[in-house]
């Protein structure tokens, strides 16, 4: 079929055409990579070629970075490697036209969800595009990877939640509706290393001034933090959550990371309207082993509510330094 015949079909059916396409030579790359790939950069393509959804469980996963490099004087932002970029310029199809293009992009898209944003400060900025619109405007999810004093896992973090919202709404656009935050860190670290100092809101006070918790029990079936940073307990679910053996467990941990969601989730409202869900992914370094720990919120009424997590047996990170 020449492309004069092919630009008549229906629209319909060249988005059929252009998807078998896509699939079939992306396929016809993974099949010519070794599983899994010898660099983390290949590995990172090989993954989200096959797709996420298709890898075995046990399997890590590993996504695609957009590395964003900040000045460390002004606010200027320019664009790095996009890696989702260079999956959509792997396909040969990518570079036919601007609607195989558009397809491939869009089978990625499927593919991927969302990427990684790895953002670099520097003194002097290197070569790069000004980032003066967002580089992607119809992710709805976006990760954010950093890590202190342990450069190979990801870059230093942020000021403050009101810098992360900033960078995110002009690289991302204002329809981010959900963040996934993504640190490593050390186990002497406190809730400031973790995220970010605290903000005036919540001060500086004393680690058990923020352990006022409400036990009174509620008729939510799940756990939430109101908009005066009370953490309301639902008392069965607390009961089912406790570890064999033991008795109880320390709800200050949920307490902290819930209130520095709260940072996050109050300095999103005006650039972030849409933002309802973060989601903490948090790695320690701890005696040669990584203690994962995590959290899924959700906002909504005005409240920040616990969808799951895994914080009764999680590494304990105090709310401020002790030394």
């Amino acid at each position: 079929m020449t492309f004069a015949n092919f630009t008549r079909l229906s629209q319909e059916l060249r988005d059929q055409i252009w998807a078998e396409a896509a699939a079939i030579q992306s396929q016809h790359i993974v099949d010519s990579q070794p599983e899994p790939c010898t660099t983390p950069h290949a590995e990172r393509q090989r993954q989200a070629l096959v797709g996420y959804d298709n890898l075995p469980d046990s399997t890590e996963r590993q996504y695609l970075r957009l590395y964003i490099h900040a000045s460390g004087q002004t606010d200027e932002l320019r664009l790095g490697e996009n890696e989702f970029q260079t999956l959509v310029n792997r396909l040969p199809m990518a570079t036919a036209c601007s609607e195989a293009r558009a397809n491939a992009i869009k089978f990625h898209r499927a593919q991927t969800k969302f990427v990684n944003l790895f953002r670099v400060v520097e003194d002097q900025l290197p070569d790069g595009n000004p980032i003066l619109e967002p580089v992607f405007t119809d992710m709805t999810t976006v990760m954010v990877t950093t890590s202190r004093f342990h450069p190979e896992d990801g870059p230093e973090g942020f000021d403050s939640p009101d810098q992360l919202v900033d960078v995110i709404a002009r690289v991302f656009g204002s329809g981010v509706k959900k963040i996934l935050w993504n640190a490593w860190c050390q186990s002497g670290f406190a809730m400031s290393d973790i995220y970010w100092p605290h903000t005036p809101q919540l001060g500086q006070p004393d680690d058990d001034e923020f352990s006022k918790i409400d036990r009174s029990g509620h008729s939510e079936t799940t756990h939430f933090m109101s908009h005066d940073h009370v953490l309301h307990i639902e008392p069965e679910l607390y009961k089912t959550e406790i570890p064999d053996g033991e008795s109880y467990y320390d709800l200050r941990l949920m307490h902290r990371h819930t209130l520095k969601v709260s940072e996050l989730l109050g300095a999103a409202a005006k650039l972030l309207p849409l933002l309802q869900h973060v989601e903490v992914e948090l790695r320690t370094y701890c005696w040669g082993k990584i203690r994962m720990s995590h959290l899924e919120t959700t906002y909504k009424d005005n409240r920040i509510w616990i969808v799951k997590h895994n914080l009764n047996t999680a590494f304990f990170h105090a709310f401020s330094r002790v030394y």
